[in-house]
């Protein structure tokens, strides 16, 4: 009946200590004595660590896009900001991750995850995130993780595509 009766999402603290293929892996070694598995993509949040701050970015608004809806986001108590563009099927979203894992129980996961990668944790660490949904992911053909990973480099490239980051005081 093409009813998808489980849905599985991928949780950080799987995908950062066994990786997303390994976790794949570990769900349908579990699922498969009990069901049919028919991976079918519903999002995927492909992201990039970066070791630059990208708070200019959010306060002089560098960013051109023919995407129409975006805000700042304050992360309240927190005191960090996050930049969200666009809609379904496509977001790009960025934030500082230090402040954003201030008193979440993943911060030491986390930074151990950093420094094994060769992130200096003296250093901004901004999380650079595109979400992408499914009917995105129609357009390329991409129905499984496998595949979305095989493609993700150019995924990437497209959407920095549809995104510019411009200096808009030069513009004339």
């Amino acid at each position: 009946t093409n009813v998808l009766d489980i849905q599985v999402q991928y949780e950080s603290t799987g995908i950062y200590l066994l990786g997303i293929v390994n976790l794949k892996r570990h769900i349908e070694a579990l699922l498969s004595p009990i069901a049919k598995i028919q991976p079918e993509l519903t999002r995927i949040d492909g992201n990039i660590f970066l070791q630059i701050d990208l708070s200019l970015v959010i306060e002089k608004d560098f960013l051109v896009s023919k995407k129409r809806k975006h805000r700042r986001e304050d992360g309240g108590r927190k005191g960090y900001q996050s930049f969200k563009m666009g809609d379904d099927p496509f977001v790009l979203r960025f934030y500082d991750k230090h402040k954003e894992l201030i008193g979440k129980e993943k911060r030491a996961l986390m930074q151990s995850y950093f420094m094994f990668h060769g992130l200096d944790l003296a250093k901004p660490i901004w999380n650079f995130e595109f979400e992408w949904h499914r009917d995105f992911f129609k357009r390329y053909g991409i129905k499984t993780v496998e595949d979305a990973l095989q493609n993700i480099e150019t995924l990437f490239h497209h959407c920095m595509k549809i995104i510019r980051f411009v200096d808009k005081t030069t513009l004339s």
